[in-house]
């Protein structure tokens, strides 16, 4: 019956809709990895939420460039020492 089920649908094809993404979330998750990146590599990110949310936006809309977003990152992440 499965066999049947996949055989039957096998013309569909999956791509991604435009409306198919939770609004923002792909910015925040870019971002919460990144953190979690730092984090599992004994770094603390320690930027103000305001500024980090303004850097993430303005870097998914165009008007920061991956220069400037990598010197804030690295200018507010800070080796831990435990």
């Amino acid at each position: 019956m499965m066999a049947h089920h996949l055989a039957a649908h096998s013309s569909i094809t999956m791509r991604p809709q435009a409306d198919a993404y939770f609004v923002d979330g792909n910015k925040r998750t870019g971002f919460l990895v990144g953190i979690l990146f730092l984090e599992l590599n004994r770094y603390r990110f320690t930027a103000r939420e305001e500024h980090a949310a303004q850097m993430v936006v303005g870097l998914a809309a165009g008007t920061v460039d991956e220069a400037a977003y990598s010197a804030f990152v690295r200018a507010n992440s800070t080796a831990r020492t435990k």
